[in-house]
């Protein structure tokens, strides 16, 4: 068969001769980079066609949802409130330290301020301070 050393026997070379014969060049279909490109740009043309369209939709919904206008006018109400209330109790520990007063009409009296001054201020008022425990 005459195998010489780095020889291959004389079937493989047919054999792969004839392999090489019949090799055809690939059928699969291939793309060139322009192709490529060029589809890119219609796929990202189509994800932002109406873009503009959804963001104006969207904006008028995203002020409405994020409005809290109504918000700070009701914590500025509370806010109002709450510092009547603060004066008013005041007012009526500068009267006790100066008047002798009946101790049962004082006690309700300052029970029923201190029941509408809240014991937590609202949230986002800005007002940090509670009613001090001793003045309840």
């Amino acid at each position: 068969m005459g195998k010489g050393k780095g020889q291959l026997p004389k079937w493989v070379k047919k054999s792969s001769e004839k392999k090489i014969e019949k090799r055809h060049d690939c059928s699969t279909p291939h793309l060139t980079e322009e192709e490529i490109k060029s589809a890119f740009l219609t796929a990202v043309n189509k994800a932002l066609y109406g873009r503009d369209i959804a963001i104006a939709a969207f904006k008028p919904a995203r002020n409405t949802a994020l409005d809290i206008s109504a918000l700070e006018v009701d914590a500025a109400v509370a806010e109002a409130e709450m510092q009547v209330i603060l004066s008013q109790m005041q007012t009526l520990i500068r009267e006790k330290a100066s008047v002798v007063l009946d101790q049962d009409e004082d006690r309700q009296r300052f029970r029923t301020m201190s029941s509408r001054y809240p014991q937590s201020p609202p949230a986002g008022s800005g007002y940090v301070g509670i009613l001090p425990p001793c003045l309840l």
